[in-house]
């Protein structure tokens, strides 16, 4: 359980914030980075780097020219791959993370 008492606890190491999953608009809420690359919190860089390569293949606009989400998608694997490929930029993600809890989401 989480300092307050939920379920869905921050599994960073480092971290203990509670992360509650709740379904908000992407364009007024922050998404959950980890859970777009498919990763846990505690992923290394390299499964970072395999989860994107292979999302970002399969979501490049050139792959799925047929489907007019397409581009949003690949801009948010993308996004994900920003926040979190790089160690100092990870850190910033996560600390924001754990301080508002109820910002993240997967839309």
């Amino acid at each position: 359980m989480g300092k307050h008492g939920q379920k869905n606890a921050c599994a960073v190491a480092e971290h203990s914030c509670v992360r509650p999953r709740r379904a908000f608009r992407a364009s007024a809420i922050a998404r959950d980075h980890y859970m777009v690359l498919g990763v846990g919190y505690d992923a290394s860089p390299a499964e970072i780097k395999t989860a994107f390569l292979k999302l970002a293949k399969e979501t490049h606009p050139d792959a799925n020219g047929k489907d007019p989400d397409a581009v949003l998608k690949f801009q948010r694997v993308t996004e994900a791959h920003d926040a979190l490929g790089d160690s100092v930029a990870r850190r910033r993600y996560d600390s924001e993370l754990c301080r508002n809890p109820t910002r993240a989401t997967v839309v």
